[in-house]
């Protein structure tokens, strides 16, 4: 019996389909690969910077849901065949996937408690939807009231009196800004982000990605139409992603989205009919900056003149503030450098860190000229104070010394409660700075001596490893390797300092 022949024009179009797969994986390739793609843009125009977002926005994307039927006949050769029918049982495991992925959040929903919509957090929620309601879905709200709770929960960290109402401040101005779909986009992008994170959906990841494509898509759609209006919400969306880029470790889209939010807020100073730029974008600008200097320049050697190239250290910091970051970073970059050297030798650690009687008069000098710039420039204090602290445990035990531990403990604590101000983004910042809070808060723990002093910083600890999702010492000690070199005789006072905290929490618990 003859073989039956299909059509040409059936041929034409299975072929075209086939076609049309190969340029959909090329296609998909190249979305996949923004990072390595928008790694090598600097100095973003305000132009590129719109089209970096456009082009990794969902609605320039092929579609996604293509699914090939499986044909075997004389117009197609054996491995032809087998390629297409490989293409369809991936399809629909893909769908299938998908599917009950779905159906297992759905059956969450069902037995999560009225108005949240979606599995019951290990934290319950305590914010109503209805604060949202007329701007937000009802799970939307949901996720959004989730992480300002996750926030919240930092503030009794702080020991500071009226916690509480500068908490509601933070979400109302928080809710101000949702109105604008970039903010409500990436804020929900966030939350899910956190959610997600927090109760170790990782199986979920794919709730982030269209979170996060929603987001990018939004705020490209708000950049191409800019038109030299920049609202806070603007603002504040750009400072969201920089900080959750902060927070992931994604050097590239940090870089990406603080400069087009350096050059963002410039251009909004230099325009005399909107209002000045709000006292909190300087302040968050600049911790962004020190925190992801401090996260990545180990990995990349050439953020630092990048960053320099960008005037933020002359707009957000003042004189003496710029020098002591400066004398900071580099009093860090030789900590980092220690570490290689120990390792490569095996010796004594206290045997290779290079002059450390001139990293600490650094120190020093770096906590004299951060006290003469601005307030809100405590957290350089800080700063300088904790890695005083950490360099002094690495060297050889002086009894003279003491004393001056005892006032750099002081000192410390002092400085963490005062760089701790109102401001509308105090949960944002909070959330920025939590690896420096940690470090601070274990350094004031360990080298503290009056019991009291030492119980404060026990306390800060608790809501900031509950934040962190910090459940062992080892959790820490992974977290604080990301800032600084932590020496191994800080393991056994660390481990116990941590014990403290998980007492006093169960404590408090019963």
């Amino acid at each position: 019996m003859a073989a039956v022949q299909l059509p040409s024009f059936e041929k034409v179009n299975m072929l075209g389909t086939f076609q049309q797969s190969r340029h959909h994986a090329a296609a998909t390739t190249y979305v996949d690969r923004r990072e390595q793609h928008l790694d090598g843009v600097r100095a973003l125009s305000p132009y590129v910077y719109h089209r970096a977002y456009a082009m990794d926005s969902p609605a320039s994307r092929p579609p996604q849901d293509l699914t090939f039927v499986s044909m075997t006949g004389p117009t197609l050769n054996e491995s032809s065949a087998k390629a297409m029918r490989a293409h369809t049982t991936r399809a629909n495991f893909r769908k299938r996937r998908h599917r009950l992925v779905q159906e297992y959040l759905d059956q969450k929903a069902k037995s999560a408690p009225p108005g949240t919509g979606m599995a019951t957090p290990t934290t319950p929620d305590t914010r109503p939807p209805q604060v949202l309601s007329g701007i937000m879905l009802k799970d939307d709200a949901s996720l959004i009231n989730y992480l300002t709770h996750e926030m919240e929960k930092l503030y009794p960290a702080t020991g500071r009196v009226g916690g509480d109402q500068s908490s509601s401040r933070m979400h109302s101005h928080w809710v101000s800004l949702l109105s604008d779909p970039a903010m409500r986009n990436v804020s929900l992008y966030f939350a899910t982000q956190v959610y997600m994170e927090r109760l170790r959906l990782h199986t979920e990841q794919f709730l982030v990605s269209a979170a996060k494509g929603t987001a990018l898509q939004s705020l490209g759609d708000r950049l191409n139409g800019f038109s030299g209006e920049c609202p806070d919400s603007l603002i504040a969306a750009i400072l969201t992603l920089t900080v959750l880029d902060q927070v992931l470790g994604n050097i590239s889209g940090w870089q990406i989205h603080l400069s087009g939010l350096i050059q963002i807020v410039a251009a909004r100073s230099q325009d005399a009919t909107q209002s000045a730029t709000v006292s909190w974008t300087d302040d968050v600008i600049a911790r962004a900056v020190m925190q992801g200097l401090l996260l990545f320049d180990r990995h990349d050697p050439s953020l630092m003149p990048w960053v320099e190239s960008t005037g933020v250290f002359d707009t957000c910091f003042s004189a003496p503030g710029k020098e002591a970051a400066y004398l900071i970073l580099l009093v860090a970059r030789r900590l980092n450098a220690a570490q290689s050297g120990c390792v490569r030798t095996g010796t004594h650690f206290t045997a290779d860190i290079p002059q450390p009687e001139s990293m600490m008069e650094a120190l020093n000098e770096a906590i004299d000229l951060s006290r003469k710039g601005y307030s809100r420039e405590a957290y350089l204090t800080a700063l300088a104070l904790s890695m005083k602290l950490s360099l002094a445990a690495m060297l050889p035990t002086d009894p003279a010394a003491d004393d001056s531990t005892v006032t750099a403990v002081s000192q410390l604590l002092d400085a963490v409660q005062a760089y701790e101000v109102d401001c509308p983004f105090a949960g944002l910042i909070l959330c920025s700075s939590l690896g420096l809070r940690l470090w601070q808060s274990i350094m004031g723990a360990i080298s503290a001596s009056e019991p009291t002093t030492k119980q404060t910083f026990v306390r800060r600890l608790g809501p900031i490893c509950d934040a962190m999702g910090i459940q062992s010492w080892e959790d820490a000690t992974s977290v604080l390797q990301k800032l600084f070199w932590v020496p191994s005789i800080l393991d056994a006072a660390g481990h116990r300092v941590y014990l403290e905290v998980r007492q006093a929490s169960s404590g408090s618990g019963t």
